[in-house]
């Protein structure tokens, strides 16, 4: 097939389009940033997607993420558009744009397709993400990474606490009580319940009594908020009580720390931003311990960074997920903590005992080679969008 492809910069874009190609396909690959741009109506954009279609005879169109103007576009020319979601949850407001005919949206997270299922959204799917293993088999262990625990990520620097500043004590009350609710719960997200309409329209009615010109937030903005805030302070509790211990490496942009987070790790090796495809596998690879604290907001599935974990035979030290429950054994294939004294104390058993260290990152990698192919993943997308591939 003829395949148009827009690149909006996710991670596993270039593994996408090398494992079609593998597959037969004809692949034309172009970049467009959609940062702080209309995603419903984009006159920018249309024009590019014109250009493209009158150079190309295409059979259907793919994205990483869901752009309803894409949709908008495959419509007009009756084309099928296939968005696989990478991100949880998608910086969309509204759910408008879903109910162009074109569509067929692929969720990573079931508890972000069941959301879109609930609000009467019928051409929305369930298919979580996948991993390249024949490109991480050539990886070589890099003596320059080599260290007890890794982390690779940002530590999610949140707005909650200027937003907390402006609200009543009652309010800021109730929002610190969901913090302390979420922060000690895995595998549930209880927050978008707890943030009533009428909370909401509290909160922007004191803002407005504050200023004319205030801000006015969503419950969507101030759950998300609330999720990197939970995030930051895991992370930063994770690398402060493992650091402690053990010899830790972050791996991040340090220029984008805060002194207050410099100084909270002092015993962290930070060695500086990697490569998605060139370095980041060989820190997997190299480290006895690859530690994946979970973004809070990604209700259920796998992020990516999990699997290229495993891909890489790397050994997964990760917070709870139910579809890392559902896809995997653990224990055998990865290892979940519930807690982050669970994780410290299960950090401690692993580096203590190689064997068994090294016996389930093989049984992770084995279990990415047998479920988690591109191959069969494109092969159910098509097939589900009733695109013959």
């Amino acid at each position: 097939m003829n395949i148009l492809l827009f690149d909006i910069g996710s991670y596993f874009q270039p593994d996408w389009v090398l494992v079609l190609e593998r597959m037969g396909h004809h692949c034309r690959n172009v970049y467009y940033s959609f940062r702080e741009q209309d995603v419903y109506h984009n006159e920018a954009f249309e024009a590019l997607f014109e250009r493209e279609w009158k150079e190309g005879d295409y059979d259907v169109v793919l994205s990483s993420n869901f752009f309803p103007v894409i949709g908008k576009c495959c419509t007009a020319h009756n084309v099928r558009y296939i968005a696989w979601c990478c991100d949880s949850p998608l910086n969309l407001e509204t759910y408008d744009g879903y109910d162009h005919p074109a569509n067929a949206v692929f969720f990573f997270d079931r508890e972000q397709y069941l959301e879109h299922k609930r609000a009467g959204i019928d051409n929305v799917y369930h298919l979580p993400l996948a991993v390249n293993c024949d490109r991480l088999a050539s990886v070589q262990k890099d003596p320059a990474l080599s260290c007890d625990v890794s982390m690779l990520g940002v530590l999610y620097a949140s707005t909650l606490p200027v937003l907390t500043s402006k609200m009543t004590d009652y309010d800021r009350g109730y929002i610190d009580a969901i913090v302390k609710a979420q922060s000690d719960l895995y595998g549930a997200w209880l927050v978008d319940d707890m943030l009533t309409r009428e909370l909401i329209d509290r909160i922007n009615a004191h803002y407005k009594e504050l200023s004319d010109k205030a801000m006015q937030i969503t419950d969507k903005q101030l759950s998300y908020s609330i999720a990197t805030h939970i995030t930051h302070r895991d992370r930063l509790s994770l690398l402060k009580l493992l650091s402690a211990r053990h010899d830790v490496m972050l791996c991040t942009d340090k220029e984008k720390m805060s002194e207050t987070e410099l100084r909270l790790l002092p015993q962290v090796r930070i060695h500086g931003r990697l490569d998605y495809i060139r370095e980041m596998p060989r820190l997997f690879k190299t480290s006895k311990i690859n530690l994946n604290a979970t973004l809070r907001c990604i209700r259920s599935g796998i992020p990516l960074r999990a699997l290229d974990i495993m891909g890489c035979r790397g050994f997964l030290l990760s917070n709870y997920q139910p579809e890392l429950q559902e896809y995997l054994v653990p224990g055998e294939e990865c290892v979940l903590y519930e807690s982050i004294p669970d994780a410290v104390e299960k950090a401690a058993y692993y580096l203590a005992h190689d064997g068994e260290r090294e016996r389930i990152a093989r049984a992770g990698l084995a279990r990415m080679q047998q479920d988690f192919r591109y191959e069969d993943r494109i092969a159910v997308m098509f097939e589900t969008a009733g695109v013959e591939g």
